[in-house]
């Protein structure tokens, strides 16, 4: 049984998932009156890059449609290492200044 039957399983309300990224949960992000599911940034991106995305192309399609996709207060959360971020900002603010 997969991560994502077993949350369904477990849940007393549905949880909502990333389709196809049920090998990039990391575990429940949780408050109070509220659980979502929480997936690792790296590895999806990296499942995006298997399947033959280059890295940039795979963090864009992340930013505006994983990251992007409001569906409620269950919306996935997705956590990034400080370092993985870090780079993400550095390299953005690159961009900008060459505007």
């Amino acid at each position: 049984m997969g991560m994502k039957e077993r949350l369904d399983e477990w849940a007393e309300e549905p949880i909502l998932t990333a389709d196809g990224f049920d090998d990039c949960i990391v575990g429940l992000a949780r408050r109070p009156e509220l659980i979502a599911v929480a997936y690792d940034v790296d590895k999806m991106l990296a499942k995006m890059v298997e399947g033959g995305m280059t890295l940039e192309e795979a963090r864009e399609y992340f930013e505006f449609n994983v990251v992007g996709a409001w569906v409620g207060e269950t919306t996935p959360v997705y956590i990034e290492d400080y370092k993985s971020f870090k780079d993400v900002e550095d390299k953005a603010a690159e961009k900008e200044e060459e505007q």
